[in-house]
């Protein structure tokens, strides 16, 4: 499980980052990249704290 939230929140992270390249290379419109920049922020912030919580040993 943490190995999958490991590669979800690694293609999150680069679908925030992406976006705003391509946009910037006017690529994409500011729209597309709004919707695109939400989802993928809500998937790291899911995805993240599956693999990087804290251990209570």
């Amino acid at each position: 499980m943490k190995q999958f939230a490991k590669i979800v929140s690694g293609l999150a992270f680069l679908g925030t980052i992406l976006p705003a390249a391509l946009l910037a290379m006017g690529l994409l419109e500011l729209g597309v990249v709004k919707i695109g920049m939400m989802v993928a922020a809500a998937a790291w912030f899911a995805a993240m704290p599956v693999w990087m919580e804290h251990g209570t040993e």
